[in-house]
């Protein structure tokens, strides 16, 4: 048996759509049924079991409106990853590691309404292909993980397609 899991916006929409798919697949028994699951528990915990992986779901999302609002995704250009930790200890730590594995350090700041306050940035040169984002944002995300540090979020300057006309 295999079990399939999928998050939508209607309840009523998506039975309809399996009755319908139950109607024309008639070699296979297919059951279904629905569930409220407002915090996406099996989400986060089956299906995305760690932060780097739920964050290439929204690089996913983040690279989607960029590309709505006009940029040329092939174009290289600075990213800078904000990461955040407990002590600043743990910030020098992570900077020297990070420098190690090829990012430029930005200047730390210290950021008092954050759980975690150490924060500094750490910048790359990337084009913005999904799997170029996700191998970087995963990078950052497990080395700051060695030293209790997570991604808070990435930047990126917008760089308008060109019109050749122009």
């Amino acid at each position: 048996m295999r079990q399939y899991y999928f998050y939508t916006k209607s309840e009523t929409e998506s039975l309809e759509a399996l009755k319908t798919l139950k109607a024309k697949i008639t070699r296979l028994e297919l059951t279904f049924g629905s569930a409220h699951e407002p915090d996406w528990l099996t989400y986060h915990s089956l299906l995305l079991p760690d932060e780097a992986k739920y964050q290439t779901v929204l690089n996913k999302e983040i690279l989607l409106r960029l590309s709505k609002a006009g940029d040329n995704a092939s174009t290289v250009r600075r990213l800078t990853l904000t990461m955040c930790f407990k002590s600043d200890q743990l910030r020098l730590l992570f900077a020297e590691k990070a420098r190690k594995h090829g990012f430029a350090l930005g200047e730390p700041k210290f950021r008092p309404e954050l759980n975690m306050a150490h924060t500094m940035s750490i910048h790359c040169l990337s084009a913005l292909s999904k799997p170029e984002i996700d191998a970087i944002t995963t990078k950052a995300i497990y080395l700051a993980e060695a030293f209790e540090g997570e991604l808070l979020r990435w930047t990126s300057p917008l760089m308008p397609k060109r019109n050749p006309l122009s």
